[in-house]
């Protein structure tokens, strides 16, 4: 394309090299540069969705300023300089791949695009390029670690890190990951509204029994868990004592102020803190543990039963593949907990299922599903979390 918008070289002599101009061509170009654009730190540069899991998605508008700080923040949490080589299997449409996109930009490192999503692919990739670090949902992790047994011959010693966020980890699955792809695991939690992420656990700077968590509190990140409830109860100097459980509250610089073309709702208050609407619970050594969501809460027999606590359990059965759990109604409880359950063989059936539940103490007796149903596949958004609202 002989477009001087376009070319890189001008040239001096023949033949030209192809895309180039020659220097009587380059005469023809404008005598003065354009006119220069004003920027602000503070104008928007991206509008970025929420996921939609259980209501209507919003747009977080991410200014130039707070894009800029995630990305010194990814850079920090993974140890980023311009000899790394980056790969995103989720599409630059979601906050997480996006930070991780900027990150390598940031510091001038190449990146891999992966277009389709297909395990296989990832790891051939990740061997042709020398990938140091991709970014991938939980439901990826698991994939590329089925799919290394089919191809022993592709070398992943580049591959230092893996970034995962979206969901707890349960530590048998990170084990599996782990060995199969020689690999650490750096999983974070995070929301769209502030363009970061909030919480971090490395398995390799964590202690083991931690794993399960999602750490502390990363870089610019002020985190607090406070009384579960609304008004009044939810005051941010209303924090619980720890071990135990509240909501999580989070402020720091690169937190979004308003959501894109929706002034009425204001994302920032009581002092700049963001309100998750996320219930976690938090050990005596600061580190927190994802229970789900407050809308999630099943009521049955007038307790509040959080189904992703429940799926984390039942995710370290080593015959489910993938699991879902939700409310019916019932006439006794109001509502009663049922199991989704993909299997990763046919003969699992729901009595094994309801055994594995009675022979632990991780799990509540009230909390195990009541009813089991089998699956060939479970509704989730591009960030693998699981659709609420299709399960429902």
């Amino acid at each position: 394309m002989k477009d001087a918008a376009f070319c890189r070289f001008i040239c001096v002599g023949t033949p030209l090299p192809p895309g180039a101009l020659s220097l009587d061509e380059s005469a023809a170009f404008p005598a003065s540069e354009p006119a220069r654009v004003g920027i602000a730190a503070s104008d928007v540069c991206n509008v970025i969705h929420t996921s939609g899991t259980t209501g209507r998605p919003k747009g977080a508008a991410f200014t130039h300023e707070t894009q800029i700080l995630s990305a010194i923040q990814y850079c920090l949490e993974m140890g980023l300089d311009c000899g790394h080589v980056g790969m995103s299997l989720a599409p630059v449409v979601i906050g997480a791949a996006t930070n991780f996109f900027v990150a390598y930009l940031f510091v001038g490192a190449p990146q891999v695009m992966i277009g389709e999503y297909d395990a296989r692919k990832a790891l051939r990739l990740v061997s042709a390029h020398k990938v140091t670090e991709c970014f991938a949902v939980p439901t990826q992790m698991y994939q590329m670690a089925d799919a290394r047994a089919e191809l022993p011959e592709v070398d992943l010693s580049s591959l230092r890190l893996i970034r995962s966020g979206g969901s707890p980890l349960a530590r048998v699955l990170l084990h599996r990951v782990r060995r199969a792809l020689g690999c650490e695991i750096l999983n974070t939690y995070g929301t769209t509204e502030s363009c970061t992420a909030i919480t971090a656990c490395h398995t390799g700077m964590e202690p083991e029994e931690k794993w399960e968590s999602i750490g502390k509190p990363s870089y610019f990140q002020q985190v607090r868990v406070v009384n579960v409830g609304e008004g009044a109860a939810a005051q941010p100097d209303n924090v619980i004592r720890a071990p135990g459980e509240g909501q999580l509250i989070n402020r720091g610089a690169q937190c979004v102020a308003d959501y894109y073309c929706t002034p009425a709702e204001t994302l920032r208050a009581r002092g700049e803190w963001q309100y998750t609407r996320d219930v976690v619970r938090v050990d005596g050594e600061g580190y927190l543990y994802p229970i789900d969501r407050m809308d999630n809460a099943i009521i049955s027999g007038g307790e509040n039963i959080y189904p992703q606590e429940i799926e984390f359990f039942l995710s370290k059965h080593p015959l489910v593949a993938d699991v879902a759990v939700c409310g019916v109604p019932d006439e006794k409880w109001g509502q009663a907990i049922k199991a989704l359950i993909v299997r990763r063989v046919p003969e699992l059936s729901a009595e094994q299922v309801e055994r594995y539940c009675l022979a632990s103490t991780e799990l509540a007796r009230h909390k195990r599903p009541k009813i089991v149903e089998f699956v060939e596949s479970l509704p989730r958004n591009v960030l693998g979390k699981i659709d609420r609202n299709a399960l429902r």
